[in-house]
């Protein structure tokens, strides 16, 4: 059982923040030419929604959320994410480690891994602290062909679970993607939409899910506008808002 207190919290918040700040070219820490001294590719985003929703669009923290990913690396690439609540709140922290096996024009294959923890709360007395830390394992595999210079298919699996006997001690997360061809509107922007079919399995429960993923871009400009929707087919998974949908404000950089 562990304790963490708001003042922990709230740190676990600032040190991300203030890491992207530091990596920003505008901070004056960065190398200008693109790449790290060493010609490592480094990008680093930050992305805020009315609802946190993960990885796995059936699971959502429930209420509005900020999420920070960083990207270290080529070909094998460090690439952690760090989930908060807008209080500050430490939501999931996972630490991927992810390698191409293939990369051409057309086609591509992806195998990663990653430690984790997601961080539960409670309440007392009309005050919510996280009051238990569970360890997670999970591994994937990421295959994508491009069929044509506008259509792409994408298989993803993912298995994970809970250590130290936490809920649940399996999941399986097979989702079949594709990403439509863009909507050019005025200005520059675009418009694209990625949909996908996926199904979940927790320990003894199962389910099928349809969920799309929307995003407005302006070409050359690092903040964009997206939104996912994730509504469930046919399941017996409990607990899962239906339909779940999120609206998320995005930055990126990249250097």
């Amino acid at each position: 059982m562990y304790r963490i207190m708001k003042t922990s919290k709230c740190t676990f918040f600032l040190i991300t923040i203030l890491t992207l700040v530091w990596m920003t070219p505008e901070a004056g820490f960065s190398q200008q030419t693109g790449d790290t001294p060493r010609g490592i590719p480094v990008s680093a985003g930050i992305s805020l929604a009315n609802e946190g929703i993960s990885i796995i669009p059936a699971f959502s923290l429930g209420e509005p959320a900020v999420l920070t990913n960083f990207s270290a690396g080529k070909r094998f690439r460090f690439e952690p994410e760090f989930y908060f609540s807008t209080k500050g709140d430490p939501w999931a922290f996972l630490l991927w480690l992810r390698y191409d096996l293939v990369r051409h024009e057309r086609f591509s294959f992806r195998i990663g891994m990653h430690p984790g923890y997601t961080f539960l709360k409670s309440e007392g007395n009309g005050v919510e602290t996280v009051t238990e830390v569970v360890k997670i394992l999970a591994g994937e595999l990421s295959v994508r062909y491009q069929f044509t210079d506008r259509f792409d298919m994408g298989l993803y699996y993912l298995r994970g679970g809970a250590q130290d006997g936490a809920s649940p001690q399996e999941s399986h997360f097979l989702s079949l993607s594709s990403v439509l061809p863009s909507l050019h509107l005025m200005g520059g922007v675009r418009l694209s939409v990625l949909p996908q079919f996926y199904y979940l399995k927790l320990d003894d429960s199962d389910g099928f899910y349809a969920a799309a993923t929307t995003t407005l871009a302006k070409e050359g400009f690092p903040v964009t506008l997206s939104s996912v929707i994730n509504k469930i087919i046919d399941s017996d998974i409990t607990g899962n808002a239906d339909p779940l949908w999120n609206i998320s404000l995005n930055y990126s950089i990249q250097f």
